[in-house]
């Protein structure tokens, strides 16, 4: 799906956060890219963080993601 292409990056630097305060952080921080890419997809994304592992939801298709820090 062309949608996870264009969010590799993001979800790449949201991998490698060390703490989950930096992982929000940075969820907002790129929050204008995934709405512009949501918008050039015609589509919609959710991204949320759910005991250490990150969702992610675009159109009909989700990817989980387990995260490694300690809070």
């Amino acid at each position: 799906m062309k949608v996870y292409a264009d969010l590799r990056h993001i979800i790449d630097d949201l991998k490698v956060s060390k703490n989950s305060n930096e992982l929000y952080s940075n969820i907002q921080k790129y929050n204008d890219n995934i709405n512009s890419i949501a918008a050039d997809n015609d589509t919609s994304i959710i991204i949320e963080v759910i005991q250490n592992e990150l969702i992610v939801v675009a159109g009909n298709v989700d990817k989980h993601i387990k995260l490694k820090f300690d809070d």
